[in-house]
């Protein structure tokens, strides 16, 4: 895609990342569950410090995730929620 003559580097960089961020919930959330998975960590499994830890960062990304999806899908709403 990026050998592509006159193709918007910009662009596609900044898609990519939008995509990036946009399926990184889903990553971390297979991780945290192969992590806590006994039968498969042993005694390497994750502390409930660390998973506190782990969840309120996925749950941070999801709700940025949410936020991005409807400023993209409905633009300037987000802008009009905000300002009381």
């Amino acid at each position: 895609l990026i050998l592509i003559p006159n193709a918007p580097l910009m662009a596609i960089m900044f898609i990519s990342q939008v995509v990036n961020g946009a399926v990184l919930p889903f990553v971390l959330i297979f991780m945290i569950k192969l992590i806590n998975d006994k039968n498969l960590m042993g005694s390497y499994t994750n502390k409930p410090a660390f998973n506190l830890i782990a969840w309120t960062t996925v749950v941070t990304m999801v709700a940025l995730t949410v936020v991005m999806t409807v400023d993209i899908a409905f633009p300037g709403i987000i802008k009009r929620l905000l300002s009381f």
